[in-house]
């Protein structure tokens, strides 16, 4: 874990650091602690109380590779490739209990909760729609197929935002989660692997360039913005 001061961003700082047993694919963030999905060694929750002396607190070891992690309320829920989803009680963060889990047809990417109801980016299996209202009993609901590898997921409003590879960015209306429909796509000139959206903007990973398009919703149009290399 590298943590990073951008309070000056022309001038970003490392602030602390800590090394792990594993292989860091993806950190969440929640009140005082890192949650990392640590590839073969599972959940590592970190306190960063002490920005510049993170402390690993406990660990969790998953069934398979853990490579991503999203939080909500007292639960981690772990993209552990393909094992599927593990739902991981972390009410007491010095103790994580996995408490469920869901397999999916192909390679658990990355998971995204809103309500009672996780989006998962699942490889070649495209978007899987779980419901988790009961968290003990978490069940696949719905699928809708993104054409290539599905490894990024991000929902907004009414919409699933899928990575999808050298297929570029997929849009999913996801308003009835038992039929998800594909309503437009942006092939991006690299391989989508991420992606966030804040407002009408999308931000995507693209291996060596960040892209940045504009969604209209009442168009379910997309189109390009800008885009920055990175190497």
């Amino acid at each position: 874990l590298i943590i990073i001061d951008i309070s000056d961003p022309y001038s970003p700082l490392i602030k602390g650091s800590l090394n792990l047993p594993g292989y860091a694919h993806n950190v969440y963030i929640n009140g005082n602690f890192a949650f990392i999905a640590d590839g073969h060694s599972g959940l590592q929750i970190i306190n960063i109380t002490e920005l510049s002396s993170p402390v690993l607190v406990a660990s969790c070891n998953t069934i398979d590779y853990a490579l991503g992690i999203f939080v909500n309320g007292n639960y981690a829920y772990v993209s552990d490739s393909n094992s599927g989803l593990q739902i991981i009680d972390i009410s007491n963060t010095s103790s994580p209990q996995i408490i469920s889990s869901c397999k999916t047809s192909d390679n658990t990417f990355e998971a995204f909760i809103k309500d009672n109801t996780a989006y998962i980016a699942d490889g070649y299996g495209g978007l899987k729609i779980i419901s988790v209202s009961n968290l003990l009993s978490p069940e696949v609901i719905s699928s809708c197929k993104t054409g290539n590898s599905a490894m990024g997921v991000f929902v907004n409003n009414n919409y699933a935002f899928i990575a999808n590879s050298d297929a570029g960015l997929q849009v999913i209306d996801v308003s009835n989660t038992s039929a998800p429909e594909k309503v437009c796509s942006y092939d991006t000139p690299g391989d989508a692997t991420s992606v966030c959206v804040n407002g009408e903007y999308i931000y995507v990973s693209d291996v060596y360039s960040l892209i940045i398009l504009k969604f209209k919703d009442s168009e379910t149009s997309i189109r390009h913005y800008t885009n920055c290399l990175l190497y």
